[in-house]
């Protein structure tokens, strides 16, 4: 996917990304953490950077009018994650379920681009299903497809 999103730093372990978001409230750093949670399973953190305590805020809400934009640079940093690593599962879910939420009409919006490169599954009932684009999940995940294309 080609959308508008933010030069990222990221460690060399691929684990964690920093950026800053820039709008009417200013710059605010913004960071992205990909936590392991079991073999090949990693959670997706991110929330506004506090430097002054090493703290990842993901209750923050910057209203810095870049959403999108935001939501493209944490895109981009999930795709760099599963293309050096393959065989992991990125678990999405938002610190809110109005999050998550917003997450998943993301994910229905570019679903077709997505669904080249990667399964998308959703959390309903404590079960990982296919995604559904008329399903409300508690929980989104992306593995690499590996099938030959």
């Amino acid at each position: 996917m080609n959308l508008d999103s933010y030069p990222v730093i990221s460690s060399e372990d691929l684990l964690t990304h920093t950026f800053i978001s820039e709008g009417p409230k200013g710059q605010i750093l913004k960071r992205i953490e990909f936590q392991c949670c079991d073999q090949n399973q990693f959670n997706l953190a991110f929330g506004n950077w506090k430097n002054a305590n090493q703290t990842l805020d993901d209750l923050a809400r910057s209203n810095n009018n870049d959403r999108d934009k935001i939501l493209a640079t944490v895109a981009k940093a999930i795709m760099l994650f599963l293309d050096a690593f393959p065989d992991t599962r990125i678990e999405v879910r938002g610190s809110t379920s109005s999050r998550t939420r917003l997450y998943q009409i993301k994910v229905v919006q570019h679903l077709l681009r997505i669904r080249e490169n990667y399964v998308v599954q959703g959390l309903k009932d404590n079960e990982w299903k296919n995604f559904d684009s008329n399903e409300n999940y508690s929980a989104l995940s992306l593995i690499t497809r590996t099938e030959v294309k």
